[in-house]
């Protein structure tokens, strides 16, 4: 599934036969990895925590290739990005098919979002009532967020996986406001759409 975003992405600053190798070597550390995702109750939680897996995968194969962490963590947002904003795609399109009220669709589409692929029990979520027409709720547990800290790489997390929900906000017609999370080592993350 990553490949050809990541190939999309990796083009502009590799070239073919480099962006093979590197991708090659994604794979090889992503499979060293792979014994290290803790197993999840959901089927989300075990396509999420996978996914960090392959980001960090990623992130140690673009610094071995001689990139610094910051363009490293870059290329990696924009290739999640890729992913991340067709993943946002279906959510809306559900939620459109029932109302074209923006607020409700949005609410539509976030509740769909938290049950899959961020659904509980693997994602713990509270409801926050955050006055008229903002759809509020906090993240109390984020498989997600454990793993990448499991792996001292919490900023990583916050930069390439949390960052993603604000253009994906967009996407959906929102905002969202979000002043901690638990990736930044807050007790949750709070969202306000």
């Amino acid at each position: 599934i990553i490949n050809p975003y990541a190939h999309k992405i990796l083009v502009d600053v590799y070239v073919d036969a480099q962006v093979d190798e590197i991708l090659e070597r994604v794979w090889i550390r992503y499979l060293d990895l792979e014994p290290s995702i803790p197993q999840q109750k959901t089927l989300g939680a075990r396509f999420t925590t996978h996914a960090a897996a392959a980001i960090i995968a990623l992130y140690e194969t673009l610094l071995a290739v001689g990139e610094n962490e910051e363009s490293a963590t870059k290329l990696i947002y924009q290739i999640a990005w890729e992913l991340y904003s067709l993943m946002g795609d279906l959510p809306w399109f559900m939620g459109g098919a029932f109302t074209q009220d923006g607020f409700k669709r949005l609410k539509l589409a976030t509740d769909a979002f938290r049950m899959f692929p961020f659904g509980s029990p693997a994602y713990l979520w509270r409801d926050v009532d955050a006055g008229e027409g903002v759809v509020g709720f906090d993240c109390l547990r984020c498989p997600v967020a454990e793993y990448f800290a499991s792996h001292n790489l919490s900023e990583l997390c916050v930069q390439t996986f949390c960052n993603l929900d604000f253009p994906l906000a967009e996407q959906w017609g929102a905002s969202l406001e979000r002043t901690e999370t638990i990736a930044s080592g807050a007790p949750h993350c709070d969202f306000r759409w």
